[in-house]
């Protein structure tokens, strides 16, 4: 029995990582580490049971699918992250929610903000009633972009730092609403951009959130400025479009850890997912990285911390 699921693992792993970019084989890659603990435990039973064959066969798929995840969560093959830990002083901390528009436990949020003091708060699924409950530290967070919607794809960023500039773009084909704005600190400028495309639940959205994904890149400007990418990509770090992303715009993933492997859906470990992102480029370096405690979304937040590179 365990050497039968360990094959029918290998065969999903396989035919996601060779038709990752064919719509419902492309549902399977963001369970690759579903996948390498399944292959694990198939294998260390085929070890027991004497198939050194399908033993074999599973520690290479597993070994292969854990590079793969490893390679792309830092976006480095040499570690799980490419800077992040490093240490020092950040000179921006921004903290990532999407706060679940069904969700009316305000206060959380409100009580999580106040507790972790960051300089940046970029939010999806917001709407005006969300804004609204925010009221009680807009003096701490004076600068702010809003585009907030009835439906789950409003986005805002509220900031400590000045704006230079911010402004609402209509990015990929159903022209959902990104925020991209230009934050001033006492070292110099920041580019902020926060979205959230659709989830792939079927062929139509998986284009639509792929072509979100890559419009981002046109965005992310030169490499002179810092410039973050915070948002719910409904897809994991190893999506290929994700990947994409990464290698055309120049962007590494602040995630470390095992626990980055897991931002949606709370309480449900079992189907863990990274669909909430901190990407920054070449010109900044990540210090710090956490997921943070339930605010009543489906979703933790995420706090990423980052100092110019020198």
């Amino acid at each position: 029995m365990a050497a039968a699921t360990g094959w029918v693992m290998l065969f999903l792993g396989a035919a996601s990582a060779i038709g990752q970019r064919w719509w419902p084989a492309s549902l399977l890659v963001h369970f690759w580490p579903h996948l390498v603990v399944i292959l694990i435990i198939t294998g260390a039973a085929s070890l027991l049971t004497g198939s050194r064959v399908s033993a074999a066969a599973h520690a290479v798929g597993g070994v292969t699918l854990m590079a793969a995840i490893a390679s792309n969560l830092g976006g480095a093959p040499s570690g799980l992250a490419g800077d992040a830990g490093v240490g020092g002083e950040p000179e921006v901390r921004a903290l990532f929610a999407n706060v679940g528009r069904w969700n009316v436990d305000h206060d959380r949020l409100v009580a999580l903000i106040r507790w972790i003091q960051p300089d940046i708060i970029a939010l999806a699924e917001v709407d005006d009633p969300w804004i609204e409950s925010l009221a009680t530290i807009s003096d701490d967070y004076p600068h702010r972009v809003l585009a907030t919607r009835e439906d789950n794809f409003g986005t805002a960023l509220l900031s400590r730092f000045p704006l230079a500039s911010g402004s609402i773009e209509s990015i990929g084909r159903l022209r959902l609403p990104s925020i991209v704005a230009t934050v001033e600190t006492s070292g110099g400028s920041w580019r902020i951009l926060v979205t959230h495309p659709v989830p792939p639940f079927h062929a139509s959205a998986y284009g639509s959130r792929n072509s979100q994904i890559a419009g981002l890149a046109a965005y992310v400007g030169d490499d002179t400025i810092p410039t973050l990418v915070l948002g719910d990509l409904n897809a994991s770090p190893w999506s290929p479009y994700v990947r994409d992303l990464r290698a055309r715009a120049g962007l590494t993933s602040a995630a470390t850890g095992l626990r980055a492997l897991y931002t949606w859906p709370v309480g449900i470990p079992l189907f863990a997912l990274a669909l909430d992102h901190c990407l920054y480029s070449t010109a900044a370096v990540a210090v710090g990285y956490r997921v943070l405690e339930n605010i009543g979304s489906d979703h933790y937040p995420i706090l990423c911390e980052l100092s110019r590179r020198e």
